[in-house]
């Protein structure tokens, strides 16, 4: 067998006159980086080899994808409710009722803000005890890590409920300042009894709102919380010693329930505190029912 090689000579016209050799392109990049840099005052500027090879109409189409108000069909426009960072005080709030007219559950808006209530309390409650554990250890074993997993998740749905209200056009609540019995930053026992009160308290309230909201998808932001809450609560019995589902189904909350158990640790601005109790927040006469 045989190999058969065939050079073929390329003249000068065969190669294309408007195609820079390399070390061309490289004094062109050379000296295009030299006047960006001239005109940026010096700051080092990246260029893109792809970025400078894109044509005008690829270069505008990459524009508008960047813009909110671009081109793109699919993209919403931003409400001024939306970015807005404006909160206000809850409307009507009384010693005896921090909640004030929330409690009447008059729309989805409403309610909303009415659990946002609650959010601003769990997540103040567990960076306090995050706080008071760091300062001086007094929680245990597991208890540490889910106090700290605790105060993620509620300052998250603080954040996701806030988010929520502006995304349907309406004004989030202030938060409220808060109290809680000392026991519950120097005791462990202190901290898992007044944290499962709070965390059953949760669930009762989204169960009991739940038949009273209209919107879908505040139906369903509201169920994704819920759920949450649940495991919380369900964690928290367990590692206290107690049946972590001490019943087959959740008994909802009415709203004036909600209140009674969380007024206690809610300050009223301007208004003297409550008195706080143990029984404010577990009080198992009270009868189950619907918000």
């Amino acid at each position: 067998m045989s190999t058969e090689t065939t050079n073929q000579t390329v003249s000068a016209q065969d190669v294309p006159q408007d195609v820079p050799s390399k070390a061309e392109q490289r004094l062109s990049r050379r000296a295009l980086l030299g006047r960006l840099g001239t005109l940026s005052g010096g700051a080092v500027v990246a260029v893109s080899a792809v970025g400078l090879a894109l044509p005008a109409q690829a270069k505008k189409k990459k524009k508008d994808a960047a813009m909110p108000n671009g081109n793109m069909t699919n993209a919403a426009p931003m409400t001024d409710a939306m970015t807005s960072t404006a909160t206000m005080p809850i409307p009507g709030a009384t010693v005896e009722n921090p909640f004030g007219t929330l409690a009447n559950l008059s729309n989805d808006i409403e309610i909303l803000n009415f659990a946002l209530v609650l959010e601003h309390l769990e997540a103040d409650f567990y960076a306090r005890v995050i706080a008071a554990h760091a300062a001086r250890p007094y929680l245990r074993d597991r208890i540490p890590f889910v106090a700290n997993k605790l105060a993620s998740d509620e300052a998250i749905h603080v954040t996701a409920v806030t988010e929520q209200i502006r995304r349907g056009g309406g004004t989030p609540i202030e938060k409220p300042s808060f109290q809680f019995p000392d026991d519950v930053f120097i005791s462990q026992t202190g901290f898992l009894t007044l944290s499962t009160a709070l965390e059953e308290t949760g669930v009762g309230a989204y169960s009991g709102a739940a038949p009273r909201i209209k919107g879908r998808e505040y139906l369903q932001f509201a169920a994704s919380i819920y759920g949450i809450e649940a495991r919380h609560t369900g964690l928290i019995r367990f590692l206290s010693g107690r049946t972590f589902a001490p019943d087959a189904k959740e008994t909802p909350f009415t709203a004036m329930q909600v209140v009674k158990r969380a007024a206690p640790y809610i300050v009223t601005t301007g208004l003297p505190s409550m008195p706080m109790s143990d029984s404010s927040m577990s009080d198992s006469s009270m009868k189950s029912g619907s918000m």
